[in-house]
């Protein structure tokens, strides 16, 4: 039994510490300078190789990206799904799954609607031709994308890109 409960105590530390850890790739970036009391910063660098940024990861956020990677923390979804929460260095933030799967894209500047369905991008030209996407998010199993599109509209799209709602 005391065994079982160490284990179990051990898998829980290292998955808390997962998830409170900052691994910095630029220096110059402001998690570096984080007072965040519940974030250890760490060299990316310096990071164990079961906690480095897949390649496959760096790529497609490289890919899709024009400002370079500047940080990353590994968490879990409510599904205990791994999860790469990355912040670019122009303060964009990407969260990645361990397939290589966007989760949660959101930037100031905007974020690019090719990262849709193809019907959620007409919709989108077609019904919101000025408006600014500034976050997109799965919200769950099926699929289904959240759009936060300025000024004040969210638009929830089925995995297809069909319209599910509009606020």
């Amino acid at each position: 039994m005391r065994k079982t409960v160490f284990w179990v105590a051990a898998l829980l530390g290292s998955s808390l510490a997962m998830a409170d850890t900052v691994y910095l790739l630029d220096s110059a970036h402001p998690s570096s300078q984080s007072l965040a009391p519940k974030n250890t910063v760490v060299a990316a660098s310096q990071a164990p190789v079961a906690q480095r940024l897949p390649a496959a990861q760096a790529t497609w956020l490289q890919q899709n990206f024009t400002s370079p990677l500047a940080s990353y923390k590994i968490d879990r979804d409510d599904r205990g799904v791994v999860v790469y929460e990355t912040e670019l260095r122009d303060g964009s933030e990407v969260d990645v799954d361990a397939k290589g799967v966007w989760r949660k894209v959101e930037r100031r500047q905007g974020v690019a609607a090719n990262l849709l369905p193809q019907a959620a991008q007409q919709y989108l030209k077609q019904h919101h031709p000025q408006a600014r996407i500034t976050q997109i998010e799965r919200d769950d199993d099926k699929g289904h994308i959240e759009v936060d599109v300025l000024p004040n509209t969210e638009i929830k799209f089925d995995a297809a890109g069909q319209v599910l709602k509009v606020k």
